[in-house]
């Protein structure tokens, strides 16, 4: 079983907290209960584990953030109380994951910081570019960011096309004093890229 589970883990320093992840996986996942009977394509299962530690400075300016351990036995200014380790909340974070390949606990680890890295790149272009999250609408944001995101995905062809400027901003401007660009990705269909 031990051949079968493996762990690793990564210590990064993101905005204004410190970070503790750890990933354990089991590629042996006939152990697992129904497992191949409700899932045969199951490969890996795993878990993901994610401690947040805010950054606290002292009255000079000084780093005094606790480490992981002592973070999990007393807390620290900011979060006096943390969540124990079975508990989920702010401060520990746990998602379970599973794959139809068989991933190494590396391998699963950097899979899900892509997948935040796709969803974060999105959301940071429709929050700073369409500033999605000044808009006043409350009863047609729904339909409003379903516009926006087609509006972003039709600059992203646009550009991966080659037929406006790279950055976003100056990408939109291009389509505002170009009406053929508008007849082109807007009132035309738009050809595949598979």
């Amino acid at each position: 079983m031990q051949e079968k589970y493996e762990e690793t883990s990564q210590k990064e320093r993101n905005r204004d907290r410190q970070e503790y992840r750890c990933y354990s996986v089991c590629t042996e996942c006939s152990l697992l209960t129904k497992t191949q009977k409700e899932w045969p394509f199951v490969k890996t299962v795993g878990l993901a584990r994610q401690i947040r530690i805010p950054v606290e400075r002292d009255a000079q300016g000084n780093d005094i953030t606790p480490d992981i351990k002592t973070f999990l036995e007393k807390g620290s200014r900011r979060r006096p109380k943390p969540a124990r380790d079975e508990e989920i909340g702010k401060d520990i974070q746990k998602t379970g994951m599973i794959s139809d390949m068989e991933l190494t606990a590396e391998e699963t680890g950097r899979i899900k910081r892509e997948h935040w890295a796709v969803e974060n790149r999105l959301h940071h272009v429709l929050d700073d570019t369409f500033r999605e999250d000044r808009s006043p609408a409350k009863r047609s944001k729904h339909n409003l960011a379903l516009i926006r995101k087609f509006a972003y995905n039709i600059l992203r062809i646009a550009i991966l096309s080659g037929d406006c400027a790279e950055i976003m901003t100056e990408a939109m401007d291009d389509f505002s004093d170009d009406p053929s660009l508008r007849k082109k990705y807007v009132f035309s269909g738009i050809a595949s890229f598979y």
